[in-house]
């Protein structure tokens, strides 16, 4: 590979410039993963309490009267 196509990187930018974006993608990923990791928690809690997708107790788990 002789050359890198413009299209795909601007040699303009400055490095502060790249290290931003670069912190800024970083960070950005950083919540997503924390976003996820709450939801498969809330899931799992969910579950565990017998709680269905529309949010009423389920009848399976219901202790009998």
């Amino acid at each position: 590979m002789t050359h890198v196509n413009p299209v795909f990187r601007d040699p303009a930018p400055s490095r502060e410039v790249v290290h931003h974006h670069a912190v800024l993608w970083a960070f950005g990923n950083g919540v997503a993963v924390i976003a996820v990791a709450a939801a498969i928690l809330l899931v799992q809690r969910a579950v565990r309490r017998g709680v269905t997708p529309d949010g009423r107790p389920s009848a399976e788990r219901a202790l009998p009267s």
